[in-house]
């Protein structure tokens, strides 16, 4: 049985009642969730370094003083607070979306290709802010860096792998190491929904047709078919 985009959006939109950013902010004290949604938002807009402690201070609504209080300096509220909520709830979201994906069947290469892509439209549409900060600020924080990259790998290479490997079996796909096959798929997939999700770049009258067309290169390259390559050249 195929598991389509929509029906899998379904089914995760109805299990999901509460994320873990969700969770972990409603067990901050008021003041310091507070300054934590206001510190996104300013990141998110203007970046680490155009931002400043007092423009946290009026989004939030408290005193420049009370972000003090919590934290030494701007630098730690990113690195103390920010970092570690994303990197805690935000990843594990974006793994546990790619996992749903890739444990439902699928007849082909091509049907796992759009429900995945699917869904990280939908994952970077929902924490666009959040993603806004970490392609602005992972290139400056090697270890943060490091830590998502490790936790990638462990939790996502044995399912991806796994599904290769099938469709390599079933001769889909050509043989090779799956590591190398993810590291040509993956920045094809990643660098659409980023310029879709976060940039609104739209190429084609519909997303579904945009989403089409990226398979087809992906699958096939940007090559002109073999019979309409014949044709120029007669």
């Amino acid at each position: 049985m195929i598991a389509s985009g929509k029906k899998i959006r379904r089914i995760r939109k109805g299990k999901r009642k509460g994320t873990g950013l969700e969770n972990d902010l409603a067990a901050m004290p008021e003041g310091q969730r507070k300054i934590f949604e206001a510190a996104v938002d300013e990141f998110a807009e203007r970046g680490f370094a155009g931002s400043s402690t007092l423009a946290i201070a009026a989004r939030a609504g408290v005193s420049e003083g009370l972000i003090f209080k919590y934290f030494k300096s701007k630098a730690a509220l990113l690195r103390q607070v920010v970092f570690p909520v994303l990197a805690t709830t935000i990843m594990p979201l974006a793994i546990r979306g790619i996992k749903g994906v890739a444990d439902a069947d699928h007849e082909t290469f091509a049907g796992f290709l759009e429900d995945l892509i699917h869904e990280r439209l939908e994952f970077a549409r929902r924490h666009k802010k959040h993603l806004r900060i970490l392609l602005q600020e992972l290139p400056f924080h090697e270890e943060l860096r490091e830590r998502i990259l490790k936790g990638m790998r462990a939790e996502l290479l044995p399912v991806l792998s796994q599904k290769i490997s099938q469709f390599q079996k079933q001769g889909d796909l050509r043989t090779m190491p799956v590591d190398q096959m993810l590291s040509y798929l993956g920045p094809q997939i990643m660098g659409f929904v980023l310029s879709r999700a976060l940039f609104s770049m739209k190429f084609a009258a519909s997303e579904e047709e945009d989403v089409k067309t990226l398979i087809v290169v992906m699958l096939n390259g940007v090559a002109a078919p073999i019979e309409a390559t014949r044709r120029v050249k007669k």
